[in-house]
């Protein structure tokens, strides 16, 4: 089980100094390495500073080098005794990369938090421009526990929810017919293959990650009638640094899922490839599955048509739904048809 201190790692105050440049002006916990300050307060003030707009939200920033990524909120301080009148800030919350879903599934929860730790600053630091770090440090401090807190609540009821009965015993499970399949999911890195299976799975913290080889792996059972269907999912990372390993996941699967973008047309035109490269380490004849055409939410953004769609439909020889693991549309209707697609054909 994922431990608190395994997720989130850090929560840094920085902003822009004149002389100096961006600067981590309070880091917990204290022990944060000085690369890892200099390189989230830099990052989030440099990137994220030149908005027009902000104190709109939050945003992801991904530090690969540190194998982390962050949740950030830029925003100002106003200060006339410096240039321009502002003081450019920012509040990045620091998790590791490799649970990045359970981040996600939580989302507006650290929002929330995070905006009201940066008002708060706000407040604090236009209130007088002689502060005494301590009433800093209490403001993150305080703001870092609740989030602490917040994340062992998610945790706790997560576990009240599959622990006390992971697979109850039915009548029906007994007399009936149990089917276990091994499910691949595939393709290009963010097209949210991993919020797919999560929105499906709701197994934030639940889910065997094996961060070497670059896989997620979750199971879930559904019962119908008189049938049990016991999923194995596997959620192989795009990454070409793991194409030598994506053999081996491969291997003994019962159904796929191809995932790409709509918003890009990289994602869409890689689904051969992804099919390619699963079909010459399957040894059926079929691959049963499916296409999901993903984030059917941002229709604004989208770059691929229906006529693209039939088009690649016609050439994979796979059905698409439109999904979007956001909205949830179409998530479970995938996983219906597919329990229906692999039984027919068991």
């Amino acid at each position: 089980m994922t431990t608190d201190s395994d997720i989130i790692k850090g929560l840094i105050f920085s902003q822009f100094d004149e002389k100096f440049g961006p600067k981590a002006i309070v880091s917990l916990p204290e022990e944060l390495l000085e690369t890892v300050r200099n390189q989230v307060s830099l990052k989030s003030i440099m990137i994220m500073s030149g908005a027009d707009e902000r104190n709109k939200g939050i945003g992801v920033l991904p530090f690969p080098d540190l194998g982390l990524k962050g949740l950030v909120r830029t925003f100002f301080i106003k200060d006339d005794t410096v240039r321009g009148g502002i003081i450019d800030s920012s509040l990045t919350l620091l998790f590791n990369e490799i649970h990045d879903a359970i981040i996600y599934k939580y989302m507006n929860n650290f929002e929330e938090v995070i905006i009201e730790i940066t008002d708060k600053i706000e407040e604090l630091l236009e209130s007088d421009k002689v502060i005494d770090k301590k009433f800093l440090l209490e403001i993150i401090s305080s703001g870092l526990n609740t989030i602490m807190e917040m994340l062992n609540d998610f945790k706790q009821e997560e576990e009240r929810k599959y622990d006390i009965e992971p697979f109850p015993k039915t009548k029906e499970e007994k007399e009936g017919r149990l089917y276990k399949f091994k499910i691949l999911v595939v393709g290009d890195p963010g097209v949210g293959k991993t919020s797919i299976v999560l929105r499906y799975t709701n197994k934030a913290f639940r889910r065997t990650y094996i961060p070497t080889l670059g896989v997620n792996i979750t199971e879930k059972t559904v019962k119908n009638k008189n049938q049990t269907v016991r999923f194995v999912i596997w959620d192989v990372a795009g990454q070409s640094k793991y194409a030598l390993m994506r053999k081996h996941y491969y291997e003994g699967a019962n159904g796929i899922l191809l995932i790409f973008d709509l918003t890009r047309v990289d994602s869409f035109k890689n689904l051969v490839d992804w099919y390619k490269d699963v079909k010459k380490y399957i040894e059926a004849d079929v691959l049963h599955g499916f296409i999901l055409a993903n984030k059917n939410d941002l229709e604004e953004d989208r770059k691929i048509n229906q006529s693209d769609i039939n088009q690649m439909e016609e050439k994979i020889g796979l059905k698409i739904f439109e999904t979007s693991a956001l909205t949830g549309e179409n998530v479970d209707k995938t996983f219906v048809d597919l329990t229906k697609l692999l039984v027919k054909n068991q």
